[in-house]
């Protein structure tokens, strides 16, 4: 069932999700000034790098933040490696968030 319904689902909500970044970023370059560039290289280079750093915020550093008030033990680089761990679906499972009371 999943591989019938949930797996082209969510081809589609990735295909969504990369139209909206888009919009996002032209704007970006817009609001920066930086869509007069008229050079096609410097503005894939300038758009790559836009890319880069949000990617390492929204996929490594906000979520790092979350974890380090969610677990009371885990200093900063454990949270953004167990972010950076899980992302790329690695999983090594040597931390595993657990909220125990």
């Amino acid at each position: 069932m999943f591989a019938l319904f949930g797996i082209p689902l969510f081809v589609l909500l990735l295909s969504a999700l990369g139209a909206k970044y888009h919009n996002v970023q032209r704007r970006a370059l817009g609001k920066l000034g930086l869509e007069r560039i008229s050079h096609d290289g410097l503005k894939e280079i300038v758009m790559f790098l836009i890319q880069l750093v949000s990617g390492c915020f929204v996929c490594g550093i906000l979520p790092a933040f979350f974890f380090i008030h969610y677990e009371e033990d885990w200093k900063f680089k454990n949270a953004y490696y167990f972010c950076c761990i899980t992302v790329t679906t690695i999983g090594f499972g040597d931390y595993v968030p657990c909220k125990t009371d």
